[in-house]
């Protein structure tokens, strides 16, 4: 069998599930990561014969893409800001609106020695980018789950990301091995979905990815900030800064719990779709 031949396959069978321009992103998608090779590279291979049991394992590949797996989950691999991060179901996996959030942190940098919190770190995206980005910067990642926890460790050796990655339970306000630590920066992507709103999700993401990274309390669906900004009142340095992706419902609700907590210079960003996506805010510095 022909790569071309394969393609023409997998597009017959996802196209079943998905609509055609998705189907055909998701095998550029995979056939990129399975084969090493660029995006604009696949149709160069397109006549390359592949061998029996390469088409086996490819096949294998495409049985779980048509049941609804992610790709990112299939191939293994998630890229996010230019970087390939591994993933599995233990993790969420990223998603373009946190390489925006991460984006607007890095505009604000500055090149200098920064202390750096990542909550609800994950596959470590957010933490292992910024080590990577700004390796003078001293970079901690927490997260309630050990098996996440363990995928976030294997990100930062894959790009030798020297952050340290410690067990936290945000929403009860436990902060292991973080009570004496003072950051400069404190980002996160916390679950901010609400069980309303999953009924509108496709199936792969609630069947696939871990909900304990995606769902908020429905009888309290901003705890996870509210205890970040409790946690940052005692342990952002003066003139420091607190970055959210957030719920688009709840955007102008949590810029207002910031200022309540005394944050100043608080904003709202859109997202490249025009939601209300992150919000952000500093410190006051009294000297």
């Amino acid at each position: 069998m022909k790569l071309h031949d394969l393609i023409g396959l997998s597009k017959e069978r996802l196209s079943e599930i998905y609509d055609r321009d998705e189907a055909a992103a998701i095998i550029r998608l995979w056939i990129s990561d399975r084969f090493e090779v660029g995006l604009n590279e696949i149709n160069a291979i397109g006549d390359q014969s592949l061998p029996d049991h390469q088409v086996e394992l490819l096949k294998a590949d495409l049985d779980k893409l048509s049941n609804g797996v992610p790709v990112q989950q299939v191939s293994g691999v998630a890229w996010f800001c230019n970087l390939p991060f591994h993933v599995t179901p233990d993790v969420l996996i990223p998603r373009p609106e946190t390489e925006e959030l991460l984006y607007l942190l890095m505009d604000e940098m500055q090149d200098e020695p920064l202390k750096i919190l990542d909550v609800c770190t994950g596959s470590g995206c957010i933490a292992v980018t910024l080590k990577n980005k700004f390796p003078q910067t001293s970079v901690f990642g927490c997260d309630i789950s050990f098996d996440a926890l363990m995928v976030a460790k294997r990100n930062a050796e894959k790009h030798n990301a020297d952050v340290e990655f410690l067990w936290t339970d945000v929403a009860e306000g436990i902060w292991e091995g973080l009570s004496n630590e003072k950051f400069d920066i404190i980002i996160s992507n916390p679950p901010y979905i609400t069980s309303i709103e999953a009924l509108s999700m496709h199936k792969n993401v609630l069947d696939n990815e871990p909900h304990i990274a995606l769902f908020a309390p429905d009888d309290d669906p901003l705890i996870f900030y509210r205890q970040i900004l409790i946690y940052s009142r005692e342990h952002l340095n003066e003139g420091g800064s607190v970055w959210f992706e957030v719920n688009k419902g709840f955007a102008d609700e949590i810029a207002r719990m910031m200022k309540g907590f005394g944050f100043v210079e608080v904003a709202v960003e859109n997202d490249i779709s025009g939601n209300p996506r992150f919000v952000s805010g500093f410190f006051p510095q009294y000297s």
